[in-house]
C-alpha cells in the first residue's frame, strides 16, 4: 500500500533526473528503511540531529522523490538500525526545492580578563571546525578593529587575557539544546 500510494502523485510525464523533490513522503522511522529501498531505489540515506532525535532523509533521483522521517533515537543508534537494514547513512539531509538548507554551525566563546570586575565573554559561529588559534585570531582582530587592545601585539594579549577557549560542535549544540528541553521538561509545574 505505501509504494502505490508514493507512486500515484509522481508525474510521468516531466520527470527529470536533475529535479529532486516534486514529492516528499514522511513515514514512521520503522518504515524507513523499507521505503527508502523500495521507493527511492538507493540504498543511502542522510541523518542530521533534530531537537531531541533526529531527522533521516533519502532521496530517488529518478522519480524525483523525498523520503523523510524523524525519530527520537539518537543519531548514533539510528545509524546502527539503518546500517543493520543494509542502508549506508552519511550526515546530512535532502530539501525540497530550496539551496538554502540548514547548516549545521560551530560555536565558540572566549571567557577572558577584563579590564572590569567581571570577566569578559566573546562568542562566534563558523560553518567549519575552528581550531582554537584560529578563535583567537579572529578573536583578537575584532578587538583591534574596535580599538579594545590598541596596538598590543597578540603574544601580550593573550598573556594578559588569560583566554579560556571552548569549541561547540553542531552535535554537542543539538545534545546541549536537547538537554536543557528535557530539563524544562521535568521541572515541577
Amino acid at each position: 500500500m505505501l509504494e502505490h500510494r508514493a507512486e500515484v502523485g509522481i508525474d510521468e510525464g516531466r520527470r527529470s533526473s536533475n529535479i529532486i523533490g516534486r514529492m516528499v513522503l514522511t513515514v514512521d522511522f520503522d518504515g524507513f528503511a523499507a521505503a527508502t529501498k523500495s521507493l527511492t531505489g538507493a540504498n543511502q540515506a542522510f541523518v542530521s540531529p533534530m531537537g531531541n532525535g533526529c531527522s533521516l532523509t533519502s532521496a530517488g533521483t529518478e522519480k524525483g522523490l523525498i523520503v523523510r522521517s524523524t525519530t527520537p533515537l539518537s543519531m548514533a543508534d539510528a545509524i546502527t538500525q539503518l546500517k543493520t537494514a543494509g542502508i549506508a547513512v552519511e550526515r546530512g539531509a535532502w530539501s525540497e526545492g530550496s539551496t538554502d538548507a540548514q547548516q549545521d554551525l560551530w560555536v565558540a566563546a572566549v571567557a577572558y580578563k577584563s579590564g572590569e570586575d567581571s570577566p569578559g565573554l566573546w562568542v562566534s559561529t563558523y560553518q567549519e571546525k575552528p581550531t582554537t588559534g584560529e578563535v583567537l585570531a579572529a578573536l583578537y582582530e575584532e578587538f583591534r578593529e574596535t580599538g579594545d587592545v590598541g596596538e598590543l601585539p597578540l603574544e601580550e594579549f593573550l598573556r594578559l587575557a588569560e583566554p579560556n577557549v571552548v569549541i561547540l560542535s553542531p552535535d554537542q549544540l543539538w545534545e546541549f539544546a536537547a538537554g536543557r528541553e528535557e530539563d524544562a521538561a521535568n521541572e515541577p509545574k
